[in-house]
């Protein structure tokens, strides 16, 4: 009897001890389980926050990058291959936040973007640097050709009034040319206005001599002109070129130059009939050029 009672007082105790260990581990288990999802809470807010920051980095990155660019838009063919893996690399951070990936790999994305974007920039300041070296010399090397040009267009200047005055030096000149209308008495010449009196036109002046045109005979043309147009010429075969141009004369007279001055008398003896009343015009002409000219009214008969 008394070993029974022992017995069921031990297997009593067993089971006492059993319900205390089933407890024990059930509230081990509540407790770990309790860790585990505090754990997990705190390790999913912690990737939030880091995800959060990484993308705010990852934006400053970006819009760093994207005021350089614009700043210096001029630059940004040259820098085109940079740019690009900067855009991949960009892409591929947002899709990894997106899928919220470790954060420790993201920062390693993130921290090998921004050295990419460091070496843009500095890439970015050494083409500043060699642009500016290349305007200032192009800004150098065009005011060393603008000084040139100057130089040679005031040479070209001096050289053309040197030729200009050359040219006039080498161009016979007629001064005092006078036009008369003469009618002869005897051998005395009548100085007379009247259309109808007028026998002859006498055109005087003195050609001035100059040492630089070589001494020797030279043809003179004389032009005379109408006021109508009309040129005073004896043949239609009188004709000079002068300048490209055939032009009709009225008197041609070879003349012997010997660099001095010298006055010369020349006449147009009137035609079958009178002279016209009017305004004539006598031009000269001598070695290719004009040389003088003037004019003589004539009054009506």
């Amino acid at each position: 009897m008394n070993w029974l009672c022992i017995q069921k007082k031990y297997s009593m105790g067993q089971e006492n001890n059993r319900r205390n260990y089933v407890s024990i581990v059930l509230a081990l288990l509540l407790v770990l389980s309790l860790v585990l999802t505090f754990t997990c809470r705190h390790q999913k807010k912690v990737a939030e926050q880091e995800s959060v920051r990484i993308q705010s980095e990852l934006e400053q990155i970006v819009v760093q990058h994207n005021i350089a660019k614009v700043q210096n838009v001029k630059y940004s063919e040259q820098l085109a291959e940079r740019d690009s893996v900067i855009r991949n690399n960009t892409k591929e951070i947002q899709r990894l936040i997106s899928i919220q990936t470790d954060y420790r790999k993201l920062q390693k994305k993130l921290d090998m973007l921004r050295q990419i974007t460091q070496d843009y920039v500095v890439r970015l300041d050494s083409l500043i640097v060699i642009n500016q070296e290349l305007e200032d010399e192009n800004r150098v090397i065009k005011q060393e050709l603008l000084s040139e040009r100057q130089k040679n267009n005031q040479l070209e200047t001096v050289k053309t009034q040197l030729d200009n005055q050359l040219a006039q030096a080498s161009t016979l000149k007629a001064h005092n040319v006078n036009l008369t209308g003469v009618r002869m008495r005897g051998t005395e010449e009548i100085a007379v206005e009247r259309a109808d009196r007028i026998e002859r036109i006498k055109v005087q002046f003195t050609l001035v001599g100059s040492d630089i045109i070589p001494a020797g005979n030279y043809p003179l043309y004389v032009r005379l002109v109408r006021s109508d147009g009309q040129i005073l010429t004896r043949s239609d075969n009188d004709v000079v070129v002068i300048n490209d141009i055939n032009l009709q004369y009225s008197i041609r007279e070879n003349i012997n130059y010997n660099n001095k001055d010298q006055d010369i008398s020349l006449y147009f003896d009137k035609l079958n009939t009178t002279f016209s009343a009017g305004t004539y015009y006598v031009y000269l002409f001598m070695n290719g050029a004009e040389i003088g000219m003037a004019t003589l009214h004539v009054d009506q008969k």
